[in-house]
């Protein structure tokens, strides 16, 4: 059975979710916490850089959602 998502406001349906198993969820920490591990150790100034780029891209979508 789908995990839904929904509005609080209006009772419409934002989305469906598929469930995982818990072995599914177990990998994925693991792979979230190798990119941290990685990512910790990148230079504050390229970190900065990559969120700065981030940031661009969701700004030139924001229209998209609308």
């Amino acid at each position: 059975m789908p995990i839904q998502s929904i509005n609080p406001a209006d009772a419409t349906l934002l989305a469906e979710y598929d469930e995982i198993a818990a072995s599914e969820v177990a990998a994925i920490i693991d792979e979230a916490h190798s990119a941290f591990r990685h990512w910790r150790r990148t230079p504050f100034a390229e970190r900065a850089l990559r969120l700065r780029l981030a940031a661009e891209i969701l700004r030139r979508r924001t229209d998209d959602d609308a």
